[in-house]
């Protein structure tokens, strides 16, 4: 079922839980809500090297808005690849 959202292109917003350095760039998780207050989805967005400087100022709690492309979907959340800060 989640085969077609492969490669597409989403925008989400949301507050930073955890930024690391990785071989490829760096990493952010997502902190989620649902409506009901509980946590949410786990979000992990994926940024190439380009982002490494402007992602190392970054800190929990921060709020981002990012697009990126879908790279993984699994019951307990999301893999974006590629990602870019957007204003």
């Amino acid at each position: 079922m989640t085969k077609p959202f492969i490669g597409k292109w989403m925008k989400l917003t949301g507050l930073i839980r955890d930024v690391q350095a990785s071989d490829f760039g760096a990493a952010i998780s997502l902190r989620t809500k649902q409506e009901n207050g509980e946590r949410g989805p786990v979000i992990l967005l994926n940024f190439d090297k380009e982002w490494s400087d402007r992602l190392a100022i970054l800190r929990r709690d921060d709020a981002i808005r990012v697009i990126g492309e879908i790279g993984n979907i699994i019951t307990e959340g999301l893999m974006l690849n590629h990602c870019e800060l957007v204003e």
